[in-house]
């Protein structure tokens, strides 16, 4: 997972570098009245960083005492924090949709490569244009932005016996319980205790 986002990263950095679009400092509209799905390989990720990272959230979220930030409505990403500049709590570890948001394009009917800017874009930059195929991205930037559909192919080949989304809220605690028994059986794993000859 760790490259693959790396991979998304660069991906992005180069269509980015292509034209005047970004987010707004501080915006974080994308996190307000939306929960992310993630498939187990991305909730794996996530919840191994967390017991790195955060081990606090971690562990509250495994005793079902985890209070999301304050000033949060119920209907935002349970991670988002509105006090904070930087929104994410998770930031690191987010998930490919929470990545990939703003800066990836689909494929229309016909397979071609199309892509909308986000409506959170600064008004001038939004408005100078709508959904725009691929003729017209190549036209007016000469390079198309990552596709969300080959980036999920990747995420899937990881892990092809769980390909169903699953809420992020449910997938967390689901990977954090297996990721948590891993790492404590992977601790012990070196005390295997070999009794001394003759011993019952």
């Amino acid at each position: 997972m760790e490259s693959l986002y790396r991979e998304i990263d660069e991906l992005q950095a180069a269509w980015k570098a292509r034209g005047p679009f970004s987010c707004p400092h501080g915006c974080g509209s994308c996190c307000e009245r939306f929960e992310p799905d993630m498939l187990y390989a991305e909730a794996l990720y996530l919840a191994c960083w967390l017991l790195d990272r955060r081990p606090d959230t971690a562990q509250a979220l495994l005793d079902g005492t985890y209070a999301a930030p304050a000033g949060r409505s119920a209907e935002d990403c349970m991670f988002y924090d509105p006090a904070s500049a930087y929104h994410c709590t998770i930031y690191g570890a987010r998930g490919v949709i929470c990545r990939m948001f703003g800066f990836s394009g689909d494929r229309g009917k016909d397979g071609l490569v199309r892509w909308r800017p986000c409506r959170f874009y600064p008004q001038q930059e939004n408005g100078s244009l709508g959904q725009a195929s691929q003729d017209e991205l190549y036209l007016r930037f000469g390079a198309a932005p990552p596709v969300m559909d080959a980036v999920m192919r990747q995420v899937l080949a990881l892990d092809p016996e769980n390909t169903q989304t699953v809420p992020l809220r449910n997938a967390v605690v689901q990977a954090l319980g297996a990721a948590a028994l891993l790492r404590e059986l992977s601790a012990h794993s070196g005390d295997t205790h070999v009794p001394p000859q003759g011993a019952a």
